[in-house]
């Protein structure tokens, strides 16, 4: 598993490699006019490279997967996506400049503090997927950088939206929503969320933790508080990484090994050794993370015993939180009111987490210090969600906000759609020959 993903992090590098060779070849070329401005190939040459590297790596995977062979780059896919991502980058100036005609202004630098904060963490959880398939930290954020995805970019990413929002929310349309549309709206969203977390509960845990409203809420869920503590030797934090990471590996690799659609490349004999040494790597490696992690709860027990010995003395756990906790997510909100939603059967989390979430019994009760693979856990049982649809009443601002935003989004696509009309937009795709 883990020579398979260095395989498609080398592949990545050289695609993302090539592609922005070329670009320097071009140079600062005009690939686009529109009335008004232009955009010149400087401009755009690092979103083409990752949505080139993209699209190359994904369906060479799919090629792979059907048994078709290489993937070859036509110069048809090459000018696709430049067509798409030079339009995409002149839409966005267009929309700028009617930001300042309508006398809309730009974000505050709180909101961008916002998205900031709000991009780290994203990007945070997408490093965490790949550790988990068997990357070390520093392969999965190299491997997202080959496809476009840094904190800066999805920074920027966030921040077109929210310029985009910002014009939406100017625009002019009826706000006023019958009871009736209200009720409408209600049980159709009330009713897509059942359907949909009926299948896929977990799926509720990122969409509640990001801060939006969650119209049903299933079974067996919880909010939990947390305070992390690492230690202070950076040494031995790396070696608990390191070790995770490890296990996470050879673990994925079984998986693989043993799952059904897996086609076996050797004679059994062969096959069952491979499993039996790849069950030998993780027993190994099991013993050699638990005795990091004795480690690890050695050296932060001091602290965890202070943290305790204040909740006993009526601290209140989020002061605690901003006090000692290397989790900077615990203080963005929703988190920092709410606490974390976890899933009983959650696999987003550190099992180790997870474990000591579902064991707490009652609202209020915190756990002793749990050593897992992110370092050590001190959780709260913050408060159990009423399951089944929400209450009319507490989500009435936002059913009603969800219909005026559908209507101004309509509003929006018409009116922009005149707007980039008007702009008339030339893509000179002979600049990038």
């Amino acid at each position: 598993m883990r020579n398979t993903i260095k395989r498609t992090l080398a592949f990545a590098l050289m695609i993302f490699t090539l592609f922005s060779c070329a670009f320097a070849e071009n140079g600062d070329k005009v690939v686009a006019t529109y009335n008004g401005g232009e955009v010149t190939l400087k401009e755009v040459e690092s979103d083409i490279a990752a949505e080139m590297n993209l699209m190359t790596t994904t369906m060479s995977y799919y090629y792979q997967l059907a048994g078709k062979g290489a993937y070859n780059v036509t110069e048809e896919d090459k000018n696709s996506v430049r067509q798409y991502v030079v339009e995409a980058y002149a839409k966005y100036e267009i929309l700028l400049n009617k930001m300042k005609e309508l006398n809309i202004d730009d974000l505050t630098e709180e909101e961008k503090n916002t998205l900031r904060v709000n991009a780290e963490y994203f990007y945070l959880q997408n490093v965490y997927s790949y550790v988990q398939q068997g990357m070390s930290a520093d392969e999965a954020a190299y491997y997202l950088n080959m496809q476009g995805m840094t904190i800066d970019s999805v920074y920027e990413s966030s921040y077109r939206n929210a310029i985009q929002m910002k014009i939406v929310n100017a625009l002019s349309v009826d706000e006023n929503v019958a009871e009736k549309d209200i009720l409408s709206k209600y049980e159709t969203l009330t009713a897509d969320y059942e359907k949909t977390y009926a299948s896929a509960p977990l799926s509720v845990e990122s969409y509640a933790n990001d801060g939006q409203t969650v119209y049903f809420m299933p079974e067996n869920m919880r909010y939990i508080k947390h305070i992390i503590l690492m230690p202070e030797d950076e040494a031995l934090s790396n070696e608990l990484s390191e070790a995770a990471d490890q296990l996470s590996a050879y673990k994925a690799e079984y998986a693989s090994l043993t799952s059904e659609s897996y086609e076996p490349r050797y004679d059994e004999i062969v096959e069952k050794a491979i499993k039996e040494e790849c069950l030998e790597n993780i027993e190994l490696s099991e013993k050699t993370l638990e005795e990091i992690q004795a480690k690890v709860l050695e050296a932060v027990m001091p602290k965890a015993n202070l943290i305790l010995d204040a909740i006993k003395n009526g601290e209140s756990f989020d002061s605690l939180i901003e006090t000692y906790s290397n989790d900077p997510g615990s203080l963005k909100e929703p988190i920092k009111s709410k606490g974390y939603l976890v899933y009983k059967d959650s696999t987003v989390w550190d099992e180790a987490f997870v474990n000591a979430a579902n064991a707490l019994e009652n609202v209020g009760d915190v756990s002793e210090p749990t050593v897992g693979s992110l370092g050590v856990y001190i959780v709260k049982f913050e408060s159990e969600p009423a399951v089944g649809k929400a209450a009319l009443e507490t989500v009435r601002d936002a059913v009603i906000s969800s219909i005026i935003t559908e209507r101004k989004t309509e509003a929006f696509n018409t009116q922009s759609a005149v707007w980039f009309e008007e702009a008339n937009i030339q893509v000179n795709l002979d600049a990038f020959n």
